[in-house]
């Protein structure tokens, strides 16, 4: 309670060392609506993520008769950049290539193949949370059929009816 005049009160020495809180107007303080782990709480990101690990999962179950395949993505690696590199930016800028959302660096020595995602130009061409979800595995299988040198067919098998 705030005074006006007067001697002050003991309470008001407590009040004042005490930490400043967000609670104007007597609303309470301010925090998160829902309770962490809950899908609302999950971020962007994160989300993100998980659609490139279910890619993953679908395209390792579908191999799962290949042992030749199944060794052979073992040995790969899975990435999610934000965005392009500066070069591949400036050349889709100047129009002389279309806006990349992923590539495909192979086994070095010392490094493994990898599969490298771009976040941001795939949410941007996808605002549908299930479009967005189809094109990272589309883009995901695509990339890792290039880079180990077999058929989009052989790592997404069509369903048949």
């Amino acid at each position: 309670m705030r005074r006006f005049g007067g001697s002050p009160s003991p309470d008001d020495d407590a009040a004042r060392e005490r930490p400043l809180h967000r609670d104007r107007h007597g609303r309470g303080i301010r925090g998160s609506l829902a309770p962490a782990g809950v899908p609302l709480t999950v971020s962007r990101s994160e989300r993100f993520d998980e659609y490139v690990l279910d890619a993953v999962e679908q395209v390792e179950r579908a191999v799962l008769a290949s042992p030749l395949l199944v060794e052979q993505m073992a040995l790969v690696e899975y990435g999610i950049e934000e965005v392009p590199p500066d070069a591949v930016l400036a050349a889709a800028e100047s129009g002389a290539e279309p806006l990349s959302l992923g590539r495909t660096e192979p086994a070095a020595t010392g490094t493994p193949a990898r599969v490298v995602l771009y976040r941001r130009p795939i949410e941007l061409r996808t605002p549908d949370l299930r479009d967005r979800a189809a094109l990272v595995h589309e883009l995901l299988v695509e990339h890792l059929a290039e880079l180990l040198g077999v058929g989009i067919d052989e790592l997404d098998p069509p369903l048949i009816d």
